[in-house]
């Protein structure tokens, strides 16, 4: 019977001089058909979150976590000098040389809460995920995702795994926008690859995500860029921009990275919004489009790089026609 391996590791990394027992387990996943099994990568989504919360658990039951109140009350640091990658050349790679390249940047994120006592079941792990995405930028431990995925006041604990299972607990955040829907924070560890940014990227070039749609993890998804506009996730916000393109997400994808051809990171996933041919307060029917919506990589650079000119801002509102 032949098998892929995924080695998952519970070390957490020597920032926080952690003696967490760290140890490593080979977690079989379901056979493959023999004449592929040297082709593909096979993942196991549950094995990988079983393994997250073990590694989580151990980390916060020794209570060595940076508490989640430090992290949140760091969402209000507006800039911060993170010396970025260099662009890589601009040759086109292919989706698995993209994928290839890129697998080990791309990490889960993961809020958690303690599971209630009466519930707790042995053998269980006693933390609830909650999984989003992000990507690790720099060799030393600095990666961005939104805003609103750090943004949690419930959780006890927050890291990042990557697809071989290191595991990082998130140690501090660098810089936020509540607006952009972005955050850049440090875990404890580093070996990563630098990712550089892809600013100002074109529209009809092509881009491929790499999130976890719904726990679906480490999903490919293709598509190009859209456009680039200006758009408020939420009511009463500012319009700031915002890159579109035609690239399938969902919800689990918060965060995750959205790369370009030569694998620099033209943005991040943010939202998505719904086009319905008829809707009213209570209803809507036959839909008919989905916009997905995403923090441009310029907006990133912003956030890391004090003293550069302002981003583009919409020209100012006009008043309302009142006309037909």
């Amino acid at each position: 019977m032949i098998y892929r391996f995924i080695v998952l590791s519970t070390c957490v990394a020597g920032l926080l001089g952690l003696t967490t027992g760290c140890t490593h387990t080979a977690v079989p996943s379901a056979a493959a058909p023999a004449d592929t099994a040297t082709a593909v990568e096979w993942i196991d989504d549950q094995a990988l979150v079983r393994q997250m919360a073990f590694a989580m658990e151990n980390v916060w039951s020794q209570n060595l976590q940076v508490p989640t109140a430090v992290l949140r009350a760091q969402l209000s640091r507006p800039q911060a000098s993170v010396p970025l990658p260099a662009p890589r050349p601009l040759a086109r790679l292919s989706p698995p040389e993209l994928w290839q390249l890129r697998r080990s940047n791309v990490v889960m994120i993961a809020n958690a809460i303690p599971v209630p006592a009466a519930e707790q079941k042995p053998g269980e792990p006693k933390l609830m995920l909650s999984i989003a995405s992000a990507v690790m930028l720099t060799p030393d431990g600095v990666g961005v995702t939104n805003y609103h995925v750090l943004d949690n006041a419930r959780s006890e604990i927050c890291g990042v795994m990557t697809l071989d299972g290191r595991f990082f607990p998130v140690v501090e955040i660098l810089a936020a926008h509540r607006v952009d829907d972005i955050c850049i924070f440090r875990v404890a560890g580093g070996g990563f690859a630098p990712v550089g940014l892809a600013v100002n990227y074109p529209v009809g070039q092509p881009v491929t995500a790499i999130t976890h749609p719904n726990r679906n993890l480490f999903m490919l998804t293709e598509g190009v860029v859209s456009r680039y506009y200006f758009s408020a996730n939420n009511p009463g916000d500012a319009r700031r921009p915002r890159m579109g393109i035609t690239t399938d997400y969902a919800k689990g994808s918060s965060g995750g990275p959205i790369f370009a051809a030569n694998g620099d990171l033209a943005g991040i996933v943010s939202s998505t919004s719904s086009i319905y041919y008829a809707q009213t307060k209570d209803t809507q029917t036959n839909l008919q489009m989905v916009l997905h919506h995403c923090a441009p990589a310029i907006s990133i650079r912003q956030l890391c790089t004090p003293g550069l000119p302002p981003l583009p801002e919409p020209a100012p509102s006009s008043a309302p026609s009142t006309g037909e």
